[in-house]
């Protein structure tokens, strides 16, 4: 989003995490502090750097969620955050490392101006369970899906298939090797960290092709031989994967649980199941029916569009911008 914000508009800070592995970043127009060792040290300064500076401070992740309401009260200074996450069983690991107990977490979330879900689905559920309230307007996590853009995919017959996914429990990884001894003549690409037990099933299948974690051109590269992806993942926010892979004319196959029927159109644009039985039926019929495909590689830009950055950046702007305005 830093990126494609106006920045004849918008004076733009924000930092980034400290990963050794990680180049350091730089935008024009944009003032980052990149963190350093230890974290928990240089973070804690660059929040101290970016909410003194700011008049609006945007809370995308929940890392320092304390220190940076503080810091937001101290200072005097208007905040919104974003929910990413339905908070269900298999999420809340993540906010609970975070915030320590179910009360925290769900404190954390009224102590801003503003807190908007991702979709309806995530809205509804977690204010039904938690009675977190957001507001009526949903807003989709930006993400620069033009690092993947490929246009004109051609896909002659069902051939690849791919599971992109690090937390792969999660993420249903035996669904997706369910889908994989199912189909032997098919091939099944999985990128993402797998555990040594999963690496060890993974091993005993001989269609099924394990590329570990991938950079970003690497990924670009194999997506032009893939011609379906595979997401079966029952806990999501947005499930930022399903757009990456529309970009490049790659259709999903993916589970209704968290809600994706609001972005993908099912059997347009893809396919929304709720069984992993579902899942092979449609294999075979794309198998079956190569032009269904085709036409379907076709359509899925259509969705990659109406993500594209500068659309949802746009969004962001205009609830800065009323945010600022409004009494504090």
């Amino acid at each position: 989003m830093a990126r494609a914000i106006d920045k004849e508009k918008f004076e733009i800070y924000t930092c980034t995490i400290f990963n050794g592995d990680l180049p350091r970043p730089t935008i024009d127009g944009v003032k980052i502090f990149h963190c350093f060792y230890p974290f928990k040290i240089s973070g804690m300064l660059a929040f101290i750097w970016g909410i003194w500076n700011c008049d609006i401070a945007y809370f995308p992740r929940a890392e320092f969620s304390d220190w940076g309401i503080f810091l937001v009260k101290l200072f005097r200074k208007k905040s919104f955050k974003t929910v990413r996450n339905k908070l269900d069983d298999a999420a809340l690991e993540g906010p609970i490392s975070i915030y320590k107990t179910k009360e925290k977490m769900i404190r954390a979330y009224t102590r801003h101006n503003r807190v908007y879900s991702t979709t309806s689905h995530m809205r509804d559920y977690n204010f039904q369970r938690f009675g977190i309230k957001t507001e009526p307007q949903t807003l989709f996590v930006t993400s620069d899906t033009t690092e993947f853009y490929q246009p004109g995919k051609k896909i002659d017959r069902l051939q690849n298939i791919i599971f992109i996914g690090n937390d792969m429990k999660r993420k249903g990884i035996s669904d997706y090797l369910f889908a994989a001894k199912a189909f032997p003549s098919l091939t099944f690409h999985i990128v993402g960290k797998a555990n040594d037990e999963q690496r060890k099933e993974i091993a005993n299948l001989s269609n099924v092709v394990y590329h570990g974690i991938l950079p970003q051109p690497k990924m670009k590269e194999l997506f032009r031989k893939v011609d379906l992806h595979i997401f079966p993942s029952r806990s999501e926010g947005l499930g930022k994967v399903t757009i990456e892979t529309a970009s490049s004319g790659i259709p999903t196959i993916t589970y209704i649980d968290y809600g994706p029927d609001e972005w993908i159109r099912h059997g347009e644009e893809g396919y929304v199941v709720s069984t992993r039985e579902e899942i092979t039926d449609i294999i075979q019929d794309l198998v079956n029916n190569p032009l269904k495909l085709q036409a379907m590689s076709q359509k899925v830009y259509d969705l990659a569009g109406r993500f594209d950055i500068k659309i949802l950046t746009e969004k962001y702007e205009k609830i800065i911008e009323d945010l600022y305005n409004s009494p504090r």
